[in-house]
């Protein structure tokens, strides 16, 4: 795919236009005019700004809704720690208790939070694993459960079954 620069008229902000998807082009704001040396081994050395401003806090900044085949994060924390004997599964009661009180989840920041200050994917990827381990959990500990009630059910069915028959044969 080609790449087209261009100095736009006395802003002194250079895009760049290239084809999105084969029909439209694309924007890429860069804060100072691209020149060859802002390239190296084929790679792009600044910060971007696509549809928006390049911002100092981040490398891309986009304006708009992002599409991609795939993403990596990459991540140091991961939940596996879950499944860890010496994890400390909160009471079921508790997260209740915690929902009611809060409105969100335990270590999952409220709509507030995240509206104010956004999510970092991998860090959001990870804590979602966590809540979905720990439901893990909560759905082996209840099929345990009633696993134990079926059991007491049976022997209780077959103390019945006995009692039924002493009494008939009394009868």
């Amino acid at each position: 795919m080609e790449v087209v620069a261009r100095q736009t008229d006395g802003v002194g902000v250079t895009y760049l236009e290239a084809p999105v998807d084969g029909s439209t082009s694309g924007e890429i704001y860069t804060a100072q005019p691209i020149h060859i040396d802002h390239f190296s081994k084929g790679k792009f050395a600044g910060n971007v700004g696509i549809g928006t401003d390049p911002s100092d806090a981040y490398v891309l900044s986009a304006n708009g809704t992002i599409r991609a085949r795939e993403i990596k994060v990459d991540s140091e924390i991961w939940a596996d720690y879950v499944f860890d004997n010496d994890y400390k599964l909160m009471p079921i009661e508790q997260v209740a208790n915690f929902i009611d009180e809060n409105g969100h989840l335990p270590n999952i920041p409220n709509a507030k939070t995240v509206k104010k200050d956004g999510i970092s994917v991998g860090e959001m990827n990870a804590k979602l694993l966590e809540k979905i381990e720990e439901l893990t959990l909560y759905v082996i500990k209840q099929q345990q459960a009633m696993d134990e009630v079926k059991q007491k059910m049976q022997k209780q069915d077959e103390i019945i079954n006995t009692l039924q028959m002493k009494l008939n044969q009394k009868l």
